[in-house]
């Protein structure tokens, strides 16, 4: 079966001008690695599929804005990451005072809950989070990681040995 290249930047284009058919195309392609990468920054499971949302909304709004020579993809994954930050900053700022805010991060109560997240969270620093995330949740090549997080590319694989390395270590010990 042969690998079909996308023309990222031409489907955000089309998706702007109201082509549901080029938007669906990029959100079958990339949802699963747009929303590693929000969890992978947020931890909370419900605000990342937020997130995954979010982002393809602004792809539909300013994809017409769009200039970014052959990275479209790497554009995709700038808005999610944007949106993750702003997301964590925005709840630093707020302050809770209902009873409901006493109940346990969302990220926790959900299928999300598998041992291997749970001590990728523990045991590994929050790039190598994404990294791990990122690779086996959003099926990602190490090279997309590395444009995403703005790292080159051979860390990025080190990273992604370190984190595996940790991993097999801690469940070991389990």
């Amino acid at each position: 079966m042969a690998t079909v290249i996308l023309d990222y930047d031409s489907l955000i284009i089309k998706s702007a001008t109201g082509d549901m058919a080029s938007l669906e195309t990029l959100y079958d392609d990339l949802h699963k690695g747009v929303f590693a990468l929000a969890l992978s920054i947020t931890k909370d499971y419900g605000l990342s599929e937020d997130i995954l949302q979010d982002t393809f909304i602004k792809i539909r709004v300013n994809g017409g804005r769009l200039d970014s020579r052959g990275f479209g993809k790497a554009w995709i994954y700038k808005i999610a990451r944007n949106l993750s930050i702003n997301a964590i900053n925005s709840r630093k700022r707020d302050v809770y005072s209902d009873a409901d805010d006493n109940q346990t991060d969302t990220f926790s109560n959900t299928v999300v809950e598998s041992v291997l997240l749970q001590k990728a969270l523990q045991v590994l620093s929050q790039v190598e989070q994404q990294t791990v995330l990122l690779h086996a949740v959003g099926g990602m090549l190490h090279k997309d990681i590395s444009t995403i997080l703005a790292i080159p590319l051979g860390t990025v694989k080190w990273n992604y040995r370190n984190a595996i390395k940790k991993l097999g270590a801690e469940l070991r010990e389990v």
